[in-house]
């Protein structure tokens, strides 16, 4: 069967077999075809030269496979690595790295480099040290990487990156330990696309980052919630052409001291969290016409609350009317949208540029809106969120906008759901990762809820809950489950329970509080589709940087298969994984 079944695949054009390695995992596409022959050797070449080598949904075991025996061969062909150490793949970078003969220096020829959850200072450094081999990088991305540099290290991290010869991108989202920023002394001519995310920065520190990178066109950063009484950097960016903030406060002044200096810019995007008092439209249109002369695109999206709720109406039509002159809908054609949650007396109002275009969205059922679009009804698809938070706690009927969401990856629910809400879905099959927030205690959560709930998502694959309903769930897709919602720890009966279940015996990854970490061994010994365990232990077995006694345990009385380790920067964790 097997041998013909590789005749079948030999016998298909070179064009047709590049076009069916597009849509595998790299894990499958270097394990299952590197080997077969020489002509599929080259056509994977072929393949490296156009697409990202990620390995994202691969097990231990293939990853110990693959940088033993294919990467070696093939590293010098790939343009495009994505790493990661996050949940699902805890220990990928030192499973690629560390235990075979791989650099990162042999990947020679790379140009694009994504490295996600690393959060071990040791690895960071080896990296760091690396990249400056590749002459041939132009896109880096750090994500979620939270480190415990000291200053020093800190420093030397973004300058070797402000170094880089050929990068042209960089997406910066990292910690790099208490009061370190983002400071580079570097001087960087190639930079021309920025993204820096989590840590908030200061005026005369976006200043003094964007004079070390005199050619940026692109930047997008977080501004510090209260203005520093700084010297502010004299200084133009005539290259600026897209500028994204985000802040929790933000008023005229503020925004002034860095639009003056970008006076070529086309594209201006602007979030703004909880504020108590957002800038009407006469302020926005006087700041753009006074400093923003290029400007053509414009995205806004705040979320505020009024002082005065008693007169929340009236207030709303007046900030709407603000963007009714003929600034908005004449000259530019920017219209704007508020929606809230009329039954609530403090609800967040959320007020946003149309069409909408940020990727999560927060449904406070029920939901009215206003807008300033003479046509309202084309604006109702909300085409790029892919992350839906939905929340009630209105049981009566209540007739809310026809507004949908039909590319909705990552679902969050709170109970109850509205038959109305799968008007809003128009494409529940997309959605593959789901949340239900409560637990046992909440009298809307039924069994037979979360099973009908399911039963809607056909290719759901990840769920995360805090409610023993999970024992009792049948679905034929989910293979990864999230418990640590809250405070559900479960106890020696439930972890049984939990082995015995439906989704229990199809799961492959498994993240969990529990009261006694000893029952640990009955999880893996009954769950045999297990391939990852992350566990934080709520009694005896604490997990501190001191006291490994229970990591002790664990390594001495399971075999070699598990690769046990506590977690770079949550000590209190400990992730299993089994080969």
């Amino acid at each position: 069967m097997l041998q013909s079944m590789i005749l079948e695949l030999e016998s298909l054009p070179n064009e047709l077999l590049l076009e069916v390695f597009a849509y595998l995992p790299s894990t499958d596409l270097l394990r299952g075809f590197h080997f077969m022959n020489l002509r599929f050797h080259h056509l994977i070449i072929h393949h490296l030269q156009s697409y990202t080598v990620s390995f994202s949904s691969a097990s231990l075991s293939d990853l110990k496979f693959i940088g033993h025996q294919s990467l070696p061969i093939m590293a010098k062909h790939v343009k495009s690595l994505t790493l990661s150490n996050g949940d699902n793949t805890p220990h990928q970078v030192y499973a690629l790295f560390h235990e075979n003969a791989l650099t990162l220096r042999q990947f020679h020829q790379l140009q694009r480099l994504s490295l996600c959850d690393v959060c071990s200072n040791d690895t960071m450094e080896e990296i760091m040290e690396e990249w400056s081999y590749l002459p041939n990088l132009t896109h880096l991305t750090l994500a979620g990487c939270y480190l415990k540099f000291d200053r020093m290290t800190g420093q030397r991290l973004i300058d070797t990156i402000w170094s880089l010869p050929k990068l042209v991108y960089c997406y910066l989202n990292i910690d790099l330990g208490h009061d370190n920023t983002v400071a580079p002394t570097a001087v960087s001519t190639t930079l021309k696309y920025l993204f820096i995310w989590g840590r908030e920065y200061r005026e005369n520190e976006i200043h003094s980052l964007l004079q070390q990178t005199p050619y940026l066109q692109h930047f997008s950063v977080l501004l510090r919630d209260r203005l520093e009484h700084h010297a502010i950097v004299e200084h133009s960016f005539p290259t600026m052409r897209r500028f994204r903030l985000e802040a929790s406060q933000i008023d005229e002044n503020r925004l002034s001291l860095f639009f003056r200096y970008m006076p070529n810019l086309c594209h201006l995007i602007v979030e703004v969290g909880l504020s108590r008092q957002p800038l009407d439209g006469y302020q926005w249109e006087n700041l753009i016409q006074r400093y923003l002369p290029s400007l053509t695109r414009f995205q806004l999206n705040v979320s505020f609350k009024f002082d005065n709720t008693d007169k929340r109406k009236e207030q709303i039509d007046s900030l709407l009317d603000s963007f009714r002159c003929p600034f908005w809908l004449e000259e530019h054609q920017w219209f704007v949208r508020c929606h809230w949650n009329p039954l609530q007396r403090s609800s967040t109002i959320h007020l946003y540029t149309l069409p909408y275009k940020v990727t999560d969205f927060q449904f406070s059922f029920p939901i009215v809106y206003k807008s300033t679009c003479p046509n309202d009804a084309i604006f109702l698809d909300y085409h790029h969120v892919t992350e839906l938070k939905y929340e009630s706690n209105e049981k009566r009927p209540f007739s809310s906008p026809q507004i949908r969401f039909p590319n909705v990856n990552n679902l969050s629910i709170q109970f109850p759901i509205h038959d109305q809400f799968w008007s809003m879905m128009p494409n529940p099959q997309k959605v593959t990762s789901l949340t239900i927030f409560g637990d046992d205690t909440d009298v809307n959560i039924t069994l037979a809820e979360i099973q009908k709930l399911i039963d809607r998502l056909p290719n759901l694959y990840s769920l995360t809950m805090a409610t023993r309903h999970v024992f009792q769930l049948v679905h034929t897709s989910i293979r990864r489950l999230d418990l640590r919602c809250g405070d559900f720890y479960l106890d020696n009966r439930q972890c049984l329970s939990l082995s015995r279940s439906v989704l229990g015996s199809q799961c492959e990854i498994l993240h969990i509080y529990l009261f006694n970490g000893m029952t640990v061994f009955e999880l893996v010994e009954n769950m045999k589709k297990l391939r990852l365990l992350t566990i934080e232990s709520l009694y005896g077995e604490h997990l501190d940087e001191n006291d490994d006694s229970f990591l002790s345990s664990l390594r001495t009385q399971l075999s070699s298969r598990f690769v046990i380790t506590q977690d770079d920067f949550f000590s209190n964790v400990i992730q299993m994984c089994i080969c």
